[in-house]
């Protein structure tokens, strides 16, 4: 971009817009040629302003024709999207001396932690309800956690640095402010050459100032919606936040120690009970179905866990499941979904009726497996069974 303005003299700058030299043939030149003269030519290609001459998308200055490329003012806005690596450069430079205080790291956890506490989470945990609790809302889970869980030993240190990022937010804010104040954007030049680079490089400056400092201000907000909530909610929030994982009935989200900002998201089987195709029971084991916030959204067994909808006998084995059509974008709904598709699958989807391939649960003909089910299998007269302490699920 910065070639493109130190070459500027080859440009042409009217109503706002650069424009390029058009490049044409004969046959081309000629044409505009016989209809456009000097100066506006040809019907206006965007909007104007109401009380705004619109802008021409061809001119003729001096006999060069030139096409109309953007406008000053979008390519500024637009900047950071075309130019991601020299926008990071510049605002990495002119906020060096504050960059400490604007780390991306938010105390009470990131977008995805949030969907995923407040909008999954209620879900699978059946929240009581109560005249003064309403299932579902943040509220009411924040109230469940608070209720549920010990203080976390590191309450104290955890309310020490919210205050802590506190000021820093407000020390950031007013030395941007500042700086937003040293920096005004001047009228758009009329002409190229080196007005127009320094306009150029005074509107970027002003334009990142004032970004991260709506976004000192919106941090800020909400911090002190956060110091609204009552102290044992807040810190086991924060905790939430800091650890980057909570267990709590059978469901639970672990932080992807690989992949930052990406989360697993689990809901335990507990034990339960299959038969196979002469009606013997087998117990499986506890399992933890699950599935990663960062896709795809289709449920999978983080243990060694062997299964007959599973292929082998390995961690993080996605589940076989007929017609499941697993979601492209991450949002709370794809995430119970799949994980209710999982469950689902694990406990009902096996049909001891049909006696096909690795899917059997019993040894049968001239089927080989390196998987067997043997040593899960359970006496028909287990007390367990007796008493109905075990379920069988695909009866």
């Amino acid at each position: 971009m910065w070639q493109i303005l130190r070459e500027s003299d080859q440009l042409l700058l009217q109503d706002g817009y650069l424009y390029v030299p058009l490049l044409l043939d004969p046959e081309i030149a000629a044409v505009l040629a016989a209809g456009l003269g000097e100066g506006r030519a040809g019907e206006t290609a965007v909007p104007a302003a109401a009380g705004t001459p619109p802008a021409a998308p061809v001119v003729c200055q001096q006999g060069r024709y030139f096409v109309q490329s953007f406008s000053l003012t979008a390519l500024v806005e637009q900047f950071p999207a075309v130019f991601p690596e020299e926008y990071q450069r510049l605002r990495s430079t002119l906020l060096a001396p504050v960059q400490p205080s604007l780390k991306a790291d938010t105390i009470e956890g990131d977008a995805v932690l949030r969907t995923v506490l407040f909008e999954v989470m209620p879900y699978f945990l059946r929240l009581r309800r109560s005249p003064r609790r309403r299932a579902g809302t943040a509220p009411a889970l924040l109230d469940y956690l608070a209720a549920s869980l010990p203080r976390p030993p590191q309450a104290a240190k955890l309310l020490a640095r919210l205050r802590q990022r506190q000021a820093d937010l407000r020390d950031a804010s007013v030395w941007l402010q500042d700086r937003l104040d040293r920096t005004a954007v001047p009228p758009a030049p009329l002409e190229g050459g080196p007005a127009l680079r320094s306009w150029f490089q005074t509107a970027l400056t002003a334009r990142i100032f004032q970004e991260t400092l709506d976004h000192c201000h919106q941090q800020l907000q909400a911090l002190r919606q956060l110091q609204d909530l009552p102290e044992p909610q807040l810190v086991q929030l924060l905790a939430i936040a800091t650890r980057g994982e909570i267990e709590l009935d059978g469901f639970g989200m672990q932080r992807d120690g690989r992949r930052p900002g990406v989360y697993w998201v689990y809901k335990k089987t507990g034990e339960f009970v299959l038969q196979d195709y002469y009606g013997r029971p087998y117990l499986f084991p506890s399992c933890r179905v699950a599935v990663s916030t960062a896709g795809p959204f289709h449920p999978v067994v983080l243990e060694h866990y062997k299964h007959p909808l599973l292929r082998r006998f390995g961690p993080r084995q996605p589940i076989c499941l007929t017609d499941f059509q697993a979601a492209r974008e991450f949002s709370a709904q794809a995430i119970i979904q799949a994980l209710q598709a999982g469950l689902n699958a694990l406990y009902f989807g096996y049909n001891s009726r049909k006696r096909n391939g690795y899917n059997s649960l019993d040894s049968f003909g001239r089927h080989l497996s390196v998987i067997t089910f043997d040593d899960l299998r359970l006496p028909k007269d287990d007390p367990r069974l007796q008493a109905g302490t075990l379920e069988i699920k695909n009866t």
